[in-house]
């Protein structure tokens, strides 16, 4: 499994961050209203250090003024920003105190679970993923939570390597009527297309998925896909659509401020075009290699 395949396994919560199954928006406290605003603001660009430096604001006020509505909403907020960037162990106590107020409060435990689920398996806990996993089956109302748990149990089996397993998640997902999760679909195809080693049906599934992701305004999600798929192209034999989809990744990288993958996605571009000798892509990519070498000389 290629490091791109891997990432994208966290896309499948993502769509949680926006907010819906979070309490409302501060209506007390203009402080905290302009922070979780602004943190959402960043999250809509790709920002996530920064809309994570937002939240964490927002909870620390949250937190002073004992405002339980607001510390479930930014805890479970600011989880879901430290899952994004990589950062599964910070999560997890994020996510414990978002449990205590939701139940506090009596409101729908699945998203909390959802995501701790999700931070258990990235820290390699497949077994308290899966019991979480059970908890928030046993909890769900209608096939878009469904969909989310058969994901996640995907992804486990895919990290574990049981091919059955996966292929029987996938099975379950197909048959849920969940179009949120129409992109998690298509990623857990490609995953399971991966181990089947048929690169070709997993590129094909990793550009679907990042098409969706494209549709839901998850830019980020895209990116990584489109990555995903440029590895599969390339892993098929098909060094051109690799490289082209490898360019668009970095430049989507690049323009949500992620330097780091941008560059990773440019070198896997040019490593595909050195076989597809294709001039366009060869100039593009390095131009946009050269942007990012002058961004990090800047930054420094």
């Amino acid at each position: 499994m290629t490091k791109y395949a891997a990432q994208i396994a966290f896309a499948v919560l993502l769509a949680l961050l926006a907010g819906c199954a979070s309490p409302t928006p501060s209506a007390t406290d203009p402080l905290i209203a302009q922070m979780t605003s602004s943190a959402r603001v960043a999250y809509d660009r790709g920002v996530y250090p920064q809309a994570s430096r937002f939240y964490e604001q927002a909870l620390r006020r949250a937190r002073a003024l004992d405002d339980a509505a607001e510390i479930a909403r930014n805890a479970y907020n600011l989880a879901a920003c430290k899952l994004i960037l990589g950062q599964p162990s910070a999560a997890r106590p994020l996510l414990a105190e978002a449990l205590v107020e939701f139940e506090r409060r009596r409101m729908d435990l699945q998203p909390v679970l959802l995501l701790d689920a999700k931070a258990a398996l990235a820290l390699g806990d497949t077994n308290e993923c899966s019991q979480i996993l059970d908890r928030a089956f046993a909890r769900a109302k209608s096939d878009e939570p469904r969909a989310q748990i058969w994901a996640l149990r995907g992804d486990i089996a895919v990290t574990a390597g049981d091919r059955a397993a996966a292929a029987a998640a996938l099975q379950e997902l197909e048959k849920l009527r969940a179009p949120r999760a129409l992109a998690a679909t298509h990623q857990l195809a490609g995953r399971v297309a991966l181990m089947n080693e048929t690169y070709g049906e997993a590129a094909r599934r990793f550009s679907q998925a990042s098409d969706e992701w494209k549709r839901d305004g998850q830019w980020r999600e895209m990116a990584t896909a489109l990555a995903a798929a440029a590895s599969a192209f390339e892993q098929s034999g098909d060094h051109r659509a690799a490289a082209d989809a490898a360019y668009r990744a970095a430049r989507s990288f690049a323009g949500q401020g992620d330097t780091v993958s941008a560059l990773k996605a440019v070198d896997q571009g040019l490593a595909a075009n050195s076989q597809a000798n294709n001039a366009e892509l060869q100039n593009a990519l390095t131009a946009l290699f050269n942007q990012l070498q002058s961004d990090v000389k800047a930054s420094k």
